[in-house]
């Protein structure tokens, strides 16, 4: 019997999944239940309201995979540890930890000491990097090996309809939250030919919504079916990170969108992408060097044929290895464990 199947062996009435957004999923819905089968206005509710109708079904499940919500599973978990009763709960499970180490400081210690209990109230924590199991270990003084687990994150299948009679533009694009829009900008002025495209969020606006410069068109918190579409029909996508600023996983989906359009990928030579991909399917640069990505920008644009065969090697390798399915057989051997 292969890993696949015998992960797959799992009692469904003995795992609970709570907001997780590959629950749609019918595969995995015969892995585990999801808590709207049990609360239809669960999305309705307030977190106390949530968190009083987990604790009064939770304990008929041996496993709850909590997803994001930081704030619940935390709750959640306390009183579990707290008021332990004879229930059949043995394990809680988060995915996706999204926690930037480098923004913790002596003004918001008390953010850390809230993620400090939080983790070690949590018996396994998935991350999509490798790297942030040692930055957490590190940075929160967990020895524990088994306590943070990495499984590659997942491409979703995407079947909106985009507009295929625009042509793919010579337009470079830097998508998503938390990038290094200073590099990117300094990068795009340093180059005569290309234009940019900056799509950020609220944050972003704050800081970026004055810019001047004349070859960058920047966008805030547009629709989804925009924000996809402006990808689809970049000549280039570039995902600018800082490792020291961003210690956490960053621009996966975003790369993985670019992919699958069919569009070539620019990367800081971070850890975020070193788990999914290589040189020979995207391309890196200096962090924080401008100088470095303007020319691997022209590169990229120089050499078509070279960026149109990484990205083909890319879109390959993402849908053999980064699929939803491969994402909830790994999930499900955690839980089996």
């Amino acid at each position: 019997m292969s890993t696949a199947q015998s992960s797959l062996m799992v009692n469904r009435k003995n795992i609970l999944t709570v907001n997780v957004d590959y629950s749609y999923n019918h595969k995995w819905g015969k892995i585990a239940c999801h808590i709207e089968d049990y609360d239809n206005i669960w999305q309705t509710r307030s977190l106390f309201g949530k968190l009083l109708k987990l604790l009064f079904i939770g304990h008929n499940f041996e496993i709850i995979v909590f997803n994001y919500d930081v704030k619940l599973a935390f709750l959640f978990s306390l009183f579990h540890h707290l008021y332990p009763n004879k229930g059949k709960l043995k394990r809680c499970i988060f995915v996706t930890l999204l926690i930037d180490v480098s923004i913790f400081s002596i003004k918001n210690v008390h953010r850390y000491i809230f993620y400090y209990i939080f983790l070690r109230l949590q018996d396994r924590i998935i991350t999509h990097t490798r790297e942030e199991k040692f930055i957490y270990s590190e940075s929160f003084k967990i020895r524990l090996k088994n306590k943070f687990i990495f499984i590659p994150y997942f491409s979703y299948e995407d079947n909106l309809i985009l507009n295929s009679q625009m042509d793919r533009g010579d337009y470079v694009i830097c998508p998503g939250n938390h990038r290094d829009i200073k590099t990117f900008a300094k990068a795009i002025s340093f180059l005569n030919k290309y234009k940019g495209i900056v799509v950020g969020g609220e944050g972003d606006r704050l800081k970026w919504e004055k810019y001047k410069g004349n070859k960058i068109n920047l966008f805030f918190n547009i629709s989804y079916e925009k924000y996809v579409q402006l990808i689809a029909n970049a000549g280039l996508l570039v995902v600018p990170l800082k490792e020291e600023k961003n210690r956490r996983s960053l621009g996966i989906i975003a790369t993985f969108q670019a992919v699958s359009y069919g569009v070539p990928v620019v990367v800081s030579n971070t850890f975020h992408l070193k788990d999914y991909f290589s040189n020979k399917e995207i391309l890196f640069y200096d962090s924080g060097n401008y100088k470095s990505l303007a020319k691997v920008i022209q590169q990229s644009f120089a050499d078509k044929h070279s960026s149109k065969m990484k990205v083909k090697k890319a879109k390959r390798k993402l849908d053999k290895y980064y699929t939803n399915e491969n994402f909830l057989i790994n999930l499900t051997n955690v839980c089996s464990v």
